[in-house]
């Protein structure tokens, strides 16, 4: 799910983000959008399954280490990337990194068939159409203020 947001409408906020360096800008669209983000973030938390704590930590290392309950809701995260035009982005979910469970996250939101059936419980999709309304609602505002924040410390207004 991708929102683009148009920033032409706000001119005053337009005509300041020009005057930042290039790098500064970027930088600053990606501060402002991930704490516009906090709100979905916050509900993917709420919403995400706990459970029981049996999972292994590592299939590749022999110690019989066990996750405690929540590592799914402990590994949610909101990251800022640029794509390939070079506009900045966030993406909102469960980390892959090594040691983290994103992997095993389309299990819960796809569901398993079998002998262990796990019914599907979409939390992402879930907590992101409840919280998108005032994610848009407050990201005008909120860049705004990123960026009067990085002229202020460039000194460019007083």
């Amino acid at each position: 799910m991708e929102i683009l947001y148009d920033l032409t409408g706000l001119r005053n906020l337009e005509a300041n983000l020009v005057r930042l360096p290039f790098q500064l800008q970027e930088r600053t669209m990606q501060a402002a959008l991930s704490e516009a983000a906090k709100p979905i973030k916050t509900r993917m938390v709420q919403e995400a399954p706990r459970g029981k704590g049996n999972q292994r930590v590592s299939l590749k290392r022999r110690s019989n280490d066990y996750r405690r309950g929540g590592a799914t809701r402990q590994d949610i995260r909101i990251r800022a990337v640029r794509d390939k035009v070079g506009e900045a982005k966030v993406i909102i979910g469960v980390s892959k990194k090594s040691g983290k469970v994103g992997w095993r996250t389309h299990f819960i939101t796809k569901g398993v068939a079998g002998k262990r059936r796990i019914r599907p419980n979409d939390f992402l999709t879930r907590a992101f159409s409840q919280t998108i309304a005032q994610v848009t609602a407050s990201l005008g505002q909120t860049i705004e203020k990123k960026v009067l924040a990085a002229m202020k410390r460039l000194g460019l207004i007083p």
